[in-house]
């Protein structure tokens, strides 16, 4: 029987290709792009039928003969095709009659019946299935990597094994289509979805035929070889991938300068991000329900890259969404997955609690060895304190070189890497904190903090030329990174020219201010933004500056900031003067 194959290499990419089982190339279908001038190809293979009384491979297999497999043999088994079988749509998912037939799973990979009879080849495979049978190291797993090339996407050797056997009960759980197009926007991405596939329960699976002869090579316990039971996880990983859900994913990535997000909250910046992925899609041919006008100096601010995962991606400069779309189901991308335990499919008790030790024991030296490390290597080179760093990460090499290792030391080893990590940066970060512009003279001006931090600190020059202060602030996070919440702004704390004073509520800290000059009152007009802190018990330690205290005089700079890491601002008071025109401050400060 022919099969034709899928594209056997992309535009300008190496070409090596082998039929499978040593079956014959029959025929061979290409196409031309004119843009990078080069030809993609598929072939057409048949399988040779064996007469009966020869010694071939497959006649040495059903005799039960050993039969030496070559390496190109493993990658893609014969398919055999079952009986058709209903079963209920996986939830989430429109109950729809599948396209496809349902697969059946066996630890074994003969390429005959075990009866001795030539089975019927299975049509209509689901496209990627074959991706789904390998295993994953669930540390390194990333279904949609920024870089295709070179990528370590964490997937490893196959893990199970595939037939379809009409003798066997052990089907699939379900291979569902998805007709109704999901799109949804969540971190500038929209999905289209092609099928969903379901693995039986562990306890119906087998392990595959490489797999279990690795297992069967073990010994019962993991302390009898460790470096044995550590080889099987690097070859096959740490999780098998028991559901998977296939199609289409259209990516943007944004990077936008820091001087247009410090200027606008994550609200603002997440319209603008999600805005401009929607103009994308619409242009592509899509449709798009955002009202947001997309900021010019946002565009100006941020450079963007879109990448498409499955289907014909070219197709998408050409020809648009729709044409894409129709590409996806013929070459989907596996872009959500459940994962499962790989020791799941392990029979011997022993050895699957062994496995277990084996990944828990891999998992958390890729916990200390990769993550941990990896945050410490972020902090900056130049930061004063960087023997702290390089004696946490000589502890992690201590306590990895340690067998076994025990998973409450790792837990307080790598809390102390994030300790240190976050008690570090965020004195490297608050000692090279610069001041922002609030406003210029005789101007508004709205000024709200970055994420995650609050104003630290109050500068201001005052013109004599236009009676009028223009305001700068400081801005660092709290001590031990406190989140904040339910941030909002106040309404105007004064009229023209009368006593401002105002403490945010629930002792919250000062994030963010806004105010407005009238030129015939030669006086500002003040909203503060207040945000509650999660977790800070304050109320008793929150203290106004002495009366007649005040941090500037009249018509001289004002320059005065608060130690970040015990003290925040939780309120301002201020007077004005007519003959002066100008203001004088102190503040309510909150001690930790």
């Amino acid at each position: 029987m022919g099969r034709c194959s899928d594209w056997a290499a992309d535009i300008d990419e190496k070409l090596d290709f082998s039929c499978h089982a040593n079956g014959a190339l029959k025929g061979v279908y290409s196409e031309h792009n004119q843009g990078a001038e080069d030809r993609r190809f598929k072939f057409t293979c048949c399988d040779i039928l064996e007469r009966p009384g020869t010694a071939g491979r497959a006649a040495r297999a059903l005799q039960g003969k050993p039969v030496q497999q070559r390496k190109r043999d493993r990658p893609e088994p014969e398919f055999y095709q079952p009986k058709m079988a209903k079963s209920p749509s996986p939830a989430g998912y429109s109950s729809v009659a599948s396209s496809y037939p349902y697969l059946v799973l066996s630890a074994l990979l003969p390429v005959l019946w075990a009866t001795g009879a030539m089975a019927v080849p299975c049509y209509n495979i689901v496209p990627g299935l074959m991706r789904q049978a390998r295993g994953v190291d669930v540390s390194r797993l990333d279904l949609i990597p920024l870089e295709l090339l070179h990528a370590q996407d964490g997937f490893k050797d196959r893990v199970i094994d595939y037939t379809c056997d009409q003798e066997k009960n052990r089907t699939i759980g379900g291979v569902s289509d998805v007709l109704k197009k999901q799109r949804r926007v969540e971190s500038m991405s929209s999905s289209f979805s092609s099928h969903r596939v379901d693995l039986q329960h562990s306890d119906i699976l087998h392990l595959g035929a490489s797999a279990q002869a690795q297992v069967n090579s073990l010994p019962p316990t993991y302390e009898e070889d460790i470096a044995g039971y550590e080889r099987f996880v690097q070859d096959f990983g740490t999780h098998y991938i028991s559901a998977g859900s296939w199609g289409g994913i259209m990516m943007m990535y944004l990077e936008t300068a820091s001087s247009y997000s410090e200027k606008k909250t994550e609200q603002e910046v997440s319209a603008q991000a999600e805005a401009t992925f929607n103009s994308v899609l619409t242009v592509k041919g899509g449709t798009s329900t955002s009202n947001t006008k997309i900021d010019s100096e946002f565009t100006s601010s941020t450079t963007k890259h879109v990448r498409y995962f499955g289907g014909e991606w070219n197709l998408m400069d050409t020809k648009g969404l729709q044409a894409w779309q129709q590409t996806i189901s013929a070459n989907p991308w596996l872009y959500s997955t459940r994962l499962r335990l790989i020791s799941d499919l392990i029979r011997d008790p022993s050895r699957k609690a062994a496995m277990e030790k084996a990944v828990l024991d891999y998992l958390m030296k890729t916990y200390l060895t990769v993550e941990c490390k990896r945050v410490l290597r972020t902090l900056p080179s130049e930061m004063h304190n960087r023997a702290e760093v390089l004696r946490v990460m000589s502890n992690i090499d201590y306590f990895v070189a340690r067998q076994p290792l025990y998973q409450p030391t790792v837990e307080a080893v790598g809390e102390m890497a994030h300790e240190t990590y976050t008690q570090l940066f965020l004195e490297y970060d608050n000692q090279h904190s610069v001041w922002h512009k609030g406003n210029d003279f005789d101007v508004a001006g709205d000024f709200t903090c970055p994420a995650g931090k609050v104003i630290t600190g109050w500068k201001a020059d005052y013109s004599t030329k236009h009676h009028d202060r223009a305001y700068y602030y400081k801005c660092s996070y709290l001590p031990d990174a406190l989140p904040l919440t339910d941030c909002r702004q106040s309404g105007f704390a004064n009229d023209w020219d009368a006593k401002i004073h105002f403490s945010c509520y629930a002792n919250g800290a000062l994030k963010g201010v806004y105010s407005e000059h009238q030129d015939s009152k030669d006086d500002r007009r003040f909203k503060f933004t207040c945000c509650r802190i999660v977790g800070a018990k304050t109320s008793a330690q929150c203290t106004w500056q002495a009366d007649n205290t005040y941090v500037n005089r009249w018509k001289e700079p004002l320059n005065f900031e608060i130690q970040a890491s015990v003290e925040y601002f939780a309120g301002a008071l201020s007077y004005h003067s007519d003959q002066r025109e100008d203001r004088v401050w102190r503040y309510e400060i909150c001690h930790f």
